[in-house]
C-alpha cells in the first residue's frame, strides 16, 4: 500500500525528485536519437544530392577526382609488304589513369590534374572563378609531355559555365560555351615534321535527373566547331560527341561511371569511364 506525504515539504521534495528524474530521462533519450541519426546523416553543408550542388565547392573544401578511361582510337597499322590500315580498337584495349586535386578558396578553385595513357603523359593545371549566380569561368592549360610522334602539345582553354536547378532536389540544366588552342608539332613515320594551331569552339548542354537522394543520372553532348587549322595540319571537322552519366553519392564521397561516343555523326568512337571522388574540409 502506497503511503503518502506527511507533510507538504515532503511532498514538493518527491516532486523535485520526480520532475528532475524525468528530465534526466528524456536528455539521454535525445542524446542516444541524436548520436545515431549523427552517424547515419550526410554532414551538414555541401549537398549530397548532384543536382543541389554549386559550381563551386565551398570554400576550405578540397576535391580528389581518380578516374579510369577506356577509349577507342583509329591506329594506323602497317604490314611487312608496306601496306597502312587504320582500323578502330576495341573498347577497352587502351586505357588511360587519372588524378586530379582541386581546392576552393573563397570563389577560387585551382587545380592540377595527372593522366598517363598508352601514347604518353598529360599535366594540367587551372582554375574555375565562381561568379556567385551568374555562374563561372574555366581556365586550363595543358602539356602532352609524352605522347607517340607528337613532338610537343600544348593546350589553353577558356570556357564559361551556368548551371540552373530547375527543381530543386530533383532535375537541373547546365550550359558552357567556350574556346580551345591547341599548338603541337609532330613527325609522322617517314613523312616530315610539321607545327602549327588549332583552333576550336564548342558548346555543351546537359541535364541532371535526381533519381533518389543518393543516385543521379546525367546525360548531354559537346559540338565541337573548328575555326582554324595552320597550314600543314590536317584540317578538324565538326563532331557530335554525347555522354551519359549515373552518379551514387555517399556522405563525402561520389562513385560514377560513363559511357559515351565521339563523333557520332560520322565515324563512332565509343568510350566508357569510372571513378570516385572524396571531399574533405569546410
Amino acid at each position: 500500500m502506497a503511503t503518502l506525504p506527511s507533510s507538504p515539504s515532503e511532498c514538493n521534495v518527491t516532486g523535485v525528485m520526480a520532475r528532475l528524474a524525468i528530465a534526466i530521462a528524456v536528455a539521454l533519450g535525445t542524446a542516444r536519437a541524436a548520436s545515431a541519426q549523427a552517424a547515419t546523416d550526410p554532414p551538414r553543408g555541401f549537398p549530397e544530392a548532384e543536382v543541389d550542388r554549386p559550381l563551386v565547392l565551398f570554400a576550405g573544401m578540397t576535391s580528389l577526382d581518380i578516374s579510369v578511361f577506356l577509349p577507342t582510337l583509329r591506329i594506323a597499322i602497317t604490314d611487312a609488304m608496306g601496306n597502312t590500315t587504320f582500323p578502330v580498337s576495341r573498347l577497352g584495349h587502351y586505357v588511360r589513369l587519372a588524378a586530379s586535386v582541386e581546392h576552393a578558396f573563397g570563389m577560387l578553385q585551382p587545380f592540377v590534374g595527372y593522366s598517363n595513357f598508352t601514347f604518353g603523359t598529360t599535366l594540367d593545371a587551372g582554375a574555375r572563378v565562381g561568379l556567385g549566380c551568374y555562374g563561372a569561368i574555366d581556365v586550363v592549360v595543358s602539356d602532352d609531355v609524352r605522347n607517340g610522334n607528337v613532338d610537343y602539345s600544348y593546350r589553353e582553354q577558356l570556357d564559361y559555365i551556368y548551371k540552373a536547378i530547375v527543381v530543386p532536389h530533383r532535375f537541373s540544366l547546365a550550359g558552357r560555351v567556350g574556346a580551345t588552342t591547341s599548338e603541337l608539332r609532330l613527325t609522322p613515320f617517314m613523312q616530315p615534321t610539321v607545327s602549327g594551331t588549332y583552333f576550336t569552339v564548342f558548346v555543351h548542354a546537359d541535364a541532371e535527373l535526381q533519381l533518389t537522394s543518393r543516385l543521379a543520372l546525367a546525360t548531354g553532348a559537346t559540338v565541337d566547331l573548328p575555326a582554324y587549322a595552320s597550314p600543314g595540319l590536317t584540317p578538324e571537322s565538326t563532331t557530335l560527341n554525347p555522354y551519359v552519366q549515373l552518379l551514387f553519392a555517399y556522405r563525402r564521397w561520389d562513385f560514377y561511371a560513363n559511357l559515351g561516343a565521339s563523333d557520332v555523326t560520322r565515324t563512332p568512337f565509343p568510350y566508357a569511364s569510372f571513378g570516385l571522388v572524396h571531399r574533405w574540409g569546410a
